[in-house]
Parts: C-alpha cells; structure tokens; sequence
C-alpha cells in the first residue's frame, strides 16, 4: 500500500467511514506494465480514487484489449518488415562480394592475359634471338671456309711460285753455263785462225773461214734468241709477281712477300748477268764483223790479204790481251756471282724457313681460332637447344595460362548467370517489400487514427489525474504541519536533495567517489605519502572536519535559540541553568522547520568561514597522521577539505544530525551491514578508510563505509 494511500485512509476516516481506497491488482499492473504507479493515486472529497481505465472492472478495458492486438499486429508487421529489409541488406551485402569477386576474377584475368601477351613478346624476341644467332653462325662458318678456301689457294700459288722460280735459277744456272762454252769456242776459233794466219797464205781457205763465221753469227743469233726469251720470260714472271703480291695483299699474309722479293732479287740478278755477257757479245760481234769485212778484203786482194793479216795479228794480239782481261773479268764475275749465289741461297733459305715459321703460326693462329670458332659454334648450339627448350617450356605456360583464363572465363559466366538470379530475386524482394511498407504504412495509418481518440482521452486523464496529485501535495503538507505540531516526525520529500538518503549517498559517491580519489592521488603521486598513510590523512580530515562542524552547528543552534528564549542575554536565573537553552523545546514547530531549510542551505561565505575556523583551530596533536602533513599539503587538498566541510555542515543541521560511524577497534570483527571491504578480503579490521553514515547514532545505516580487513590469507 502506497504512502498516498494511507494518506487517503486517515482523512478519510475524519470526514466518512465509507469512502474506502480502491486496491489495484498487482499483478495485472505487472501485465500491463502501465507507467501510472500507486503513488499517483489521488483523493477527492476524503475519497481515492483509480482512473477509469486503469480499473479492470471498467468497460474501457476492451479498448486495451483492442490496442494490445493492433499493437501486436503492428509490431509483427514491423517485425516482418524488419525481416525483409535484413534480407534485402543481406542479399545486397551478397551481391557487393560477388561484384567484388567478379571484379577479382576479372583483375585476375587480364592480369593473365597480360602475362601471357608479354611471354608471347618474349617468345617472339628469343625466336628472333635464336634465328640471328643461326643467322651469324652460318655466317661464320662461311666465314671459316672461305677462309680455308683462300688458305689453300694461297699455298698452291705459293707452290706454283717455288716452281716457277726453280726452274728460272735451273735455266739461269744453263745459260751461266753456256757462256763460257761460246767463249771457249770463241777462243778454239780465235787459235785456228792465228795458226792458220801463221800459215803460208795460200794454204788459207776461204771455205773454212766463211764456216767458221757462219758458225759465230749462228751462235750470235741464238744467244740473242735466248736473251729475247729470257726477256720475255722476265716480263711473264714480273706480271705473276704483280697478279701475287695483290692477291698476297687481299688475303693478308707475309709469305707471298718473302717469296717475291726473293724473286725479285733473283731476276735482278740474272738481268745483271745478262747484261755483262752482252756487253761481251757486242764486242765479238764488231771483232766478228770486222774479220768479214777483212776475209771479203782477202778475198778481193790477196795483197791486201798480208796487210790485213798484219793487222789482224796486232788486232788478235790486242782482242787475245782483251780477252785475257775480259777472262779474268768473267772469271771474277763467275765467282761473284757463285758467292752472290751462295749467299742468295743462304737468304732464300732463310727467308723460306721464316715464311714458313711464319706461315706455320698464321696456321696455328687461324687452328686456334678455328677451334674458338668451333667452341663459340657449340656454345650458341647449347644456347640455342637452351632457348628452344626455353620457348617450349613458355608455350606450355601459355597453354596452362589460356586454359586457365578459360576455366576463368567459364566461371565468370556461371557467376553472371547467378548475378543475374540474385538481381532478379533481389527485385522480386524489393517489390515484395514495397508492398509490405505499402501495407504497414496503411495500418500503421489506421493504428493512428484509432489510437488519436485514446490519446486525447489519455491526456484529459492525465490532466485530471496532475490536478488530484497536486490536491494531495497540498492536504499531505497540512497534514504533517498538524503532526509535527502534535509532536510527530517530520514527514520529508524524497527528491529533495537535502534529505539524509541524498546527503549519504552524495557522501559516499561524489565525496569518496570523486573527490577523495583526487586528493589520494596527489598525496601519493606528488605528495609522495605510501598507501596506508594516505587514506589515514583523508580520513582524519573528514571525521575531525565533521566533529567540528557538528560543535559549530549545535552552538550556533543553541546560541540562536538562547536569544530567542532569552533576548536579555541572562543566562542564569535564581542559581539556575536554563536547561531549554540546549533542547529549545519551547522554540514553535514551524520556526524550527523555517531554522532548519535555512540551515540546510548555507552561503559561501559560511563555508569558507567554517573551512579556516578548521584549519586553525585544528588540533594536530589529536591525530597522528596529521602530524607529518604541513600547510602546503592542506592547501593542495584544499578541495577536499572543503567537500568535507560543507557535507559535514547539511548533515550535521539534519534533525536529528546525521551519524558518522568512524571509531572501530582494530583487529575486530566488522558488521558487514555497514561496511565494504577495500582491496582485500577478510573479517577482521585492519584499518578504517571511510566512515559509515547513520540517519542517527543509533539509526539506520544509510551508506556503507569502508574498511581494509586483515588478510585472511597471510
């Protein structure tokens, strides 16, 4: 039964017996879960009274009823709405992770189809590589047998060279022979004829001498044939040695050279032998063509014959001397030249082991490159089998990337084709789901309308029952004026925030809760004070600010109603003290009230009158803890302090002043009733960190203090 109740009951037992409250079912309030409570219920005329729609005896109760379905019906709409719009969010999340698989599907695919444009680029490149590489080694090796071709057309001329040049010194040797033979003819002649001259003239023949001259003319004519020929000769072989040196220059080799120039000096030679043995031929000719001449003179005249002979005697004596010299020349010449030859052969001889030492390390050089040639052949034959196995290993990833592009490709048109489906499936959702919002909008229209008539009878109710309650308010503030007058308790507003269950329960959350947790931290952080002494400085203050306060309040209360009882300022009458200057039990009910809100209420200027009368007057020898604390410290924590002393001051002018429980014996066991427990468990005290608040010393406990047990462990 609510407090408005009973209200209803006492001033309904004054004015009439049968005005008796009506009891509300409980349990259908706990069904119906109306937010109108007991409390609210308001009196008229002595008499409570429900409203209409809240008795379930009243008619109306079938408009509940009727709300409750349509309120069901509503929210299984809603509920069926809310289902298919999580649907559609599912279907749509779903249809994003396809699109995104899609999107990775095709990534994926032109990623392959990149990879596979730029292996087929590469395969082309190597292709290309490999048929330039085929390209250059047939080149080299045409190269190689060109060169082979030229190395031994090179050695044929060089041997048709040595040939040429052998047979030359064969016929030079000849005719160097041949000369001294026609001398020596010359000479037999020369003697057949002096012996003859020597003779009488007329055993000369005419016969003889003709023969023996048609004999040296024939001669004559044929070393002049022969010197025609060996011209001739000497032409042929000069024009080979041109045709060899320019083919000895277009295929690079030093033995041509060597070989010509052997030549050459060879052909030097035999033109300066040739030209010796000429200049001797002349001379026999004009002695020859001069001894003609004479025999014709023989032959005309036989006396100019003896004159002749004379002279052919002097000129034979003078030809014989000359050919003496001319001999002994030749013979010098003969020895030079065999010298001459000699050292020509040691030079040919020479110069051919050069050529060919020469020639032999020009073969070695072209061997050597040849096998480079044949390495460099073998090493672009294993670059290219390298590159072939290469291109085919590439065409196989290709293939593997083309069929893997088609599974992609296969498997992207399955994924459309069920993109698609969900398309159409989440159209077909839409759909469905805008004729169900077309539905719900539709009753929910009709809930409205139906419920606008409730809601105006609603409200007038509401009306109604603010104006009862407020009637209540008034009567309830008369009647506790006549209780208190009559000597009752004090009946208290519990949202007024000066009652003792909002002073405790600010005492304990926002005091301990808040504030103290920021002195704490400055006395132990800044401070640098250890645990336990810091939770002993907090708490003195707090008791010692209390029990100062509460000394302060009663005084002035006392010196207030001392004056009022006594405004003379004579305490003391006939010996007597006057015992109602403490109680002010003469002091009006209502009076009392009035000193208590105003009480209750105190400026700032009190407080902080009150803060510094603390903290001079504040005895440290009383405490322990206090001792090591200085000024400066007090003024950090000055907050708390004054938190402590404002809360100490409206709970201690509360009627009756509000009970700090703080003095508890170590090492004793604590009311758990009254106390939590601060960091560890255990059931007897250790020390006291916040104090308990009563309505009274000896009243309820209205908040829990705070002790730290004796660990049960240790």
């Amino acid at each position: 039964m609510s407090f408005l109740s009973c209200i209803g009951k006492k001033s309904g037992q004054k004015k009439s017996k049968k005005n008796v409250p009506v009891v509300r079912d409980t349990k259908e309030e706990e069904n119906r879960n109306e937010p109108v409570k007991g409390e609210n219920n308001t009196e008229k005329d002595g008499k409570a009274e429900f409203p209409d729609h809240l008795n379930p005896t009243c008619p109306e109760s079938n408009k509940n009823d009727e709300n409750a379905k349509y309120d069901q019906i509503h929210s299984t709409i809603e509920l069926a709405a809310n289902d298919a719009i999580s649907g559609l969010k599912k279907n749509e999340d779903d249809l994003l992770k396809i699109k995104e698989e899609l999107k990775k599907l095709e990534v994926e695919n032109q990623t392959l189809v990149n990879s596979s444009k730029l292996k087929d680029e590469l395969l082309g490149s190597k292709s290309d590589e490999i048929s330039r590489l085929i390209k250059f080694n047939s080149e080299l090796r045409s190269k190689l047998t060109q060169g082979e071709a030229d190395r031994a057309r090179i050695s044929a001329d060089n041997h048709d060279l040595r040939q040429k040049i052998a047979t030359m010194e064969d016929t030079q040797k000849q005719m160097s022979k041949g000369q001294p033979e026609s001398l020596i003819n010359d000479a037999e002649t020369n003697s057949t004829f002096a012996t003859c001259t020597a003779r009488p003239m007329r055993n000369i023949d005419k016969v003889d001498v003709l023969k023996r001259l048609s004999q040296t003319e024939a001669r004559l004519s044929l070393s002049m044939d022969e010197n025609k020929q060996l011209r001739e000769d000497l032409k042929d072989m000069l024009e080979t040695h041109i045709d060899l040196q320019s083919k000895l220059a277009d295929s690079g080799t030093l033995e041509g050279d060597s070989l010509l120039t052997n030549s050459e000096n060879k052909i030097l030679m035999s033109s300066r032998r040739t030209k010796s043995v000429g200049a001797i031929e002349i001379q026999k000719t004009v002695v020859y063509r001069h001894a003609a001449v004479q025999t014709e003179v023989i032959i005309q005249g036989s006396e100019a014959i003896s004159i002749m002979l004379k002279t052919l005697e002097l000129e034979y004596s003078q030809l014989q001397n000359e050919y003496e010299q001319l001999q002994n020349s030749f013979e010098d010449l003969l020895n030079r030249l065999q010298d001459a030859e000699e050292k020509q052969n040691k030079l040919t001889l020479e110069k051919q082991n050069g050529a060919w030492s020469k020639g032999s390390e020009a073969l070695e050089r072209t061997e050597v490159q040849h096998e480079e040639l044949k390495k460099t052949i073998t090493c672009l034959d294993g670059l290219c089998q390298m590159l072939q196995s290469r291109i085919e290993k590439l065409e196989n990833d290709n293939k593997c990337v083309r069929s893997r592009g088609e599974k992609l490709n296969l498997q992207n048109s399955k994924q459309k084709t069920e993109l698609d489906k969900v398309q159409k499936d989440m159209k077909n959702l839409r759909e469905e789901n805008d004729h169900l919002l077309k539905d719900n909008r539709r009753l929910l229209d009709e809930l409205k309308n139906k419920t606008s008539s409730d809601n105006d009878s609603l409200r007038q109710e509401f009306a109604d029952i603010k104006d009862k309650y407020e009637e209540a308010q008034k009567r309830l503030s008369i009647i506790a004026a006549e209780t208190l007058s009559r000597g009752g308790y004090r009946i208290q507003n519990i949202d007024d925030k000066n009652s003792p269950i909002k002073l405790a329960e600010e005492f304990r959350c926002d005091l301990y809760g808040n504030d103290w947790c920021e002195a704490y931290l400055m006395l132990t952080a800044k401070l640098g004070k250890d645990e336990r002494k810091a939770t002993q400085i907090l708490l003195d203050l707090c008791t010692e600010s209390y029990l100062f306060v509460k000394r302060c309040a009663r005084y002035q209360l006392d010196t207030v109603y001392n004056a009022l009882l006594n405004p003379s300022g004579n305490n003391f009458r006939s010996g007597q003290r006057n015992s109602k200057r403490r109680t002010g039990d003469d002091i009006p009910e209502s009076f009392r009230q009035q000193m208590m809100s105003l009480r209750m209420q105190p400026s700032a200027d009190l407080i902080v009158s009150l803060m510094s009368d603390f903290l001079e007057q504040f005895e440290y020898e009383r405490s322990r803890h206090l001792r090591s604390i200085s000024q400066k410290d007090l003024q950090e924590i000055s907050p708390y302090i004054s938190k402590c002393v404002r809360l100490s001051w409206r709970m201690a002018v509360q009627e009756p002043p509000m009970y700090l429980l703080f003095k508890i014996k170590r090492s004793s066991p604590f009311d758990k009733t009254k106390f939590d427990v601060y960091t560890v468990n255990g059931e007897l005290v250790d020390f006291l960190v916040w104090p308990a608040v009563l309505k009274g010393e000896h009243g309820e406990c209205l908040q829990k203090g705070v002790i730290q047990p004796l660990n049960s462990k240790a």
